[in-house]
C-alpha cells in the first residue's frame, strides 16, 4: 500500500513559530514533524509515499529528499496547502492505487498506524479513519471512489495529538520526552535518570535536573544550571550558567543568557512565548536571548571563506582598477565614482529592537563596461557586508517597497556580489522576473548552488557580453 502524507497546512496560530519555516517542519525532540510521520509510515511497511507540500515545499524537499535514508521512495507535489486527501489524491492519478493511506504530517503520534491498517483489512469498501479518545488521528485508509463513506476506528491504548497551536506544540515535545508516544524514534543516547543526548551535546557533570532532559546536536549547557519538569534542548542551543529552565522547549540555534529563569515556556532566538498565557515577546536584550543563527560553526567557515576570496580577487582585480577609473573619468569627470548606500548582510536593531539589514556605502563606477563598474564592492566582501554569491544588494529605499510576501522571500538568502539577478537575467529584465528568480534561489539555496553561481561569474568573464553592453551581470 502506498501514501498520501499531507504536509501542506500552515496553521497561523503556531506563529511566530511559522514565521520562517512550515508546520511540517516544526521539531519535536530533535526530528520534524514530517519525519516522525515518515518513520511511522515505513514501521508499517509503507515504503512508497507522495508529500504534498505547499509553503516553504523546498524546506520539506530538503529534509526527507528522494527517500532512500528511510527506506522508502518518495514523491513530491506543490499545492494551494489545505486541498484535502480527496483533491490531491486526483491529481496524483493512478499511482496511489485503488487503496491508499492518506496521513496528516502535523498530527504526533504513538507506533499505532501498522495496527491501524491490519484491522483496514478487515473492512473492504469503506475508508477507514483512526480515532484515538474520541478524537481524528489525522489518518485514514481511503477507497476510491468511497472517500466519503468514512467509518471511525477506535485505536485502544493509542496516543495521538495535533500540533495546531503554540501549547500543543509545546505538550508534545514535552510529552514525547516524557516516552507517551511509545514507539515514537527519539534520536540520542540515552544517559541514567532520563537524560538523552546527541552527538556534539556538552552538559556539565554534576548538572542539577529533576525530569526527563534532551540536549539536541551541539547543545552546550553551562555550570550551575538548573533544569526542572521537563525541558528540551534543540540544535545549536546554549543555555548560559545559573540559568534555570522549568516545562520549557528551546527550538535551534538559540541562546538563554545567565541567570534567566524560564517556565511554560518555547524559546526561539529572540522569541519568547509563555504556552500558559499565550503571551508571546520579542526580546531584544541579547544577554538574555539571542539568536545563534550567524555563529554556527558553517557559517562562520563560510564568511571567513567569503572574505578571504573577496581579498584574493582584490588583489587579483589590481591592474583593472586603471582601466576602471581612466572610463569612468571619460564618461562623467564630474563624478567618475558615485557613492551609493546599499543594504547588506550585517544586522543592526530598530526602534522596535529587531534585526534589521544594515547600510554599508560603496562607489559604483561610471564606466560603461559592466565587468568593472561593481570592482569598488569587493570591498564590501572583505568587510563582510557582502558575499560572494546571494542576491543583488538592493538601496534601503527598494527594499522598503518589498512589502508582499513573495518579494520578501529572496531575504532567506545572503546578499552578494556575484549571483541569479546580474547572471541569470538579462540587464534590462523587469524587476519582478529578477525578485522571482532571487526567490526561488533562497528558497532552493545550496552550497552546490553557489558553486555553480561563482563558476558561471567566472565564465562570463570570457564573453563580450562582460566588456560591452547589454550584458548579464
Amino acid at each position: 500500500m502506498k501514501a498520501l502524507l499531507l504536509a501542506d497546512r500552515d496553521l497561523g496560530k503556531l506563529a511566530p513559530l511559522t514565521d520562517h519555516t512550515c508546520t511540517a517542519m516544526l521539531p519535536v525532540c530533535g526530528k520534524s514533524l514530517v519525519v516522525h510521520a515518515v518513520e511511522s509510515l515505513v514501521a508499517a511497511g509503507v515504503r512508497e509515499m507522495v508529500v504534498a507540500t505547499s509553503d516553504r515545499a523546498t524546506l520539506v524537499e530538503r529534509e526527507l529528499g528522494n527517500g532512500s535514508r528511510f527506506g522508502a521512495t518518495i514523491r513530491f507535489l506543490p499545492t494551494r496547502g489545505n486541498e484535502g486527501f480527496d483533491a490531491i489524491a486526483a491529481r496524483v492519478g493512478s499511482f496511489l492505487g485503488d487503496e491508499y493511506v492518506a496521513m496528516h504530517a502535523d498530527v504526533l503520534r504513538s507506533s499505532f498506524v501498522g495496527r491501524f491498517l491490519s484491522v483496514a483489512t478487515a473492512h473492504e469498501g469503506c475508508t477507514l479513519r483512526a480515532m484515538v479518545n474520541g478524537r481524528s488521528a489525522g489518518l485514514w485508509r481511503v477507497v476510491r471512489g468511497n472517500e466519503w463513506n468514512i467509518q471511525d476506528i477506535d485505536m485502544e491504548g493509542a496516543n495521538a495529538l495535533a500540533v495546531d497551536s503554540l501549547k500543543a506544540f509545546h505538550t508534545a515535545n514535552l510529552d514525547a520526552l516524557a516516552g507517551r508516544f511509545p514507539g515514537l524514534l527519539v534520536p540520542g543516547r540515552q544517559l541514567p535518570e532520563g537524560v538523552v543526548v546527541r552527538r556534539q551535546a556538552s552538559l556539565p557533570w554534576d548538572l542539577s535536573h529533576d525530569g526527563p532532559v534532551f540536549a539536541g546536536q551541539g547543545a552546550s549547557v553551562k555550570a550551575g544550571v538548573t533544569l526542572e519538569g521537563g525541558v528540551v534542548l534543540s540544535d545549536n542551543v546554549v543555555i548560559d550558567a545559573k540559568s534555570t529552565l522549568r516545562n520549557t522547549v528551546v527550538l535551534p540555534n538559540t541562546y538563554v543568557g545567565p541567570m534567566v529563569e524560564l517556565e511554560n515556556a518555547i524559546a526561539w532566538k529572540k522569541d519568547l512565548i509563555r504556552v500558559d498565557t499565550g503571551v508571546a515577546v520579542h526580546v531584544t536584550d541579547t544577554a538574555l536571548l539571542a539568536d545563534l543563527s550567524g555563529h554556527t560553526p558553517g557559517a562562520m567557515v563560510r564568511r571567513a571563506v567569503d572574505r578571504v576570496a573577496g581579498a584574493l580577487l582584490l588583489v587579483l582585480s589590481l591592474p583593472l582598477w586603471p582601466i576602471m577609473l581612466a572610463d569612468s573619468w571619460r564618461v562623467d569627470r564630474k563624478r567618475p565614482l558615485r557613492r551609493v548606500t546599499l543594504c547588506g548582510n550585517r544586522t543592526t536593531t530598530d526602534e522596535q529592537g529587531r534585526a534589521v539589514p544594515r547600510t554599508f556605502e560603496t562607489r559604483e563606477a561610471a564606466t560603461r563596461i559592466p565587468l568593472l563598474r561593481h570592482l569598488p564592492r569587493l570591498v564590501a566582501v572583505i568587510s563582510g557586508d557582502l558575499s560572494l554569491v546571494g542576491v543583488q544588494p538592493l538601496t534601503p529605499e527598494v527594499s522598503r517597497r518589498h512589502t508582499e510576501d513573495w518579494e520578501k522571500v529572496r531575504e532567506g538568502a545572503p546578499v552578494g556580489l556575484l549571483g541569479p539577478a546580474p547572471l541569470g537575467t538579462p540587464e534590462d529584465a523587469a524587476d519582478e522576473d529578477k525578485l522571482l528568480l532571487e526567490a526561488l534561489y533562497a528558497e532552493t539555496r545550496t552550497g552546490w548552488s553557489d558553486l555553480k553561481w561563482l563558476g558561471k561569474g567566472f565564465l562570463s568573464l570570457f564573453t563580450l557580453r562582460a566588456w560591452r553592453l547589454p550584458i548579464r551581470y
